[in-house]
């Protein structure tokens, strides 16, 4: 159960806001850097799954056609 934190001075409550303002934007930008991989991720595999499928058709076409 979290309980209610009293700051002895204004000066340590601004510390603190900092601080925590500085762990949401690295925490932020994780999740864009990680949503990034993931696009990336997704481009490769439609790639080969596109490059499999135009292959297979090329292979099909010379191979009936012989």
């Amino acid at each position: 159960m979290p309980a209610l934190q009293t700051c002895p001075s204004g000066a340590d409550c601004a510390v603190a806001d900092v601080l925590s303002a500085i762990v949401v934007a690295k925490h932020t930008d994780a999740q864009a850097n990680a949503k990034e991989l993931i696009i990336i991720f997704v481009n490769f595999v439609f790639i080969v799954v596109v490059s499999f499928c135009l292959s297979s058709v090329v292979l099909a076409f010379f191979d009936s056609s012989s």
